[in-house]
C-alpha cells in the first residue's frame, strides 16, 4: 500500500465533501452537510462554501498534526476543487 496522505475532494449536487485518506482509510472528514457548518453556510452565499470546507479541514488538520498532503485527482483543478486547495495552501497545510 502506499503510505501517503491525499486529500479527495468529492461533489454531489447539494454537498461538498473533502476527505484525507491514509491507505484507502478515511483520517478526517469535512462535509457541508455536516451540522457545524450547515450553521455558519445558512448565513453564506453558496459561492463561498469551499472556502469554509477548507477553513475547517485546514484546522482539523492542524489539529492532528498531519503534513504533506498530495491531491488525488478525481476532478479537474478548477472551480470548487481549486478553491478549496488553494485556501487550504493559504492556511498553512502543504498539498502538492
Amino acid at each position: 500500500m502506499n503510505n501517503k496522505l491525499y486529500l479527495r475532494i468529492k461533489k454531489t449536487n447539494q454537498h461538498l465533501y473533502a476527505y484525507i485518506l491514509y491507505n484507502g482509510k478515511q483520517l478526517l472528514t469535512v462535509s457541508t452537510n455536516q451540522k457545524i457548518i450547515q450553521k455558519n453556510i445558512e448565513k453564506v452565499n453558496v459561492q463561498r462554501f469551499p472556502e469554509i470546507i477548507a477553513y475547517y479541514l485546514s484546522e482539523k488538520i492542524k489539529e492532528s498534526g498531519l503534513s504533506n498532503i498530495y491531491l488525488k485527482k478525481t476532478y479537474l483543478f478548477h472551480g470548487k476543487v481549486k478553491t478549496i486547495v488553494e485556501e487550504l495552501r493559504k492556511n498553512g497545510i502543504i498539498i502538492f
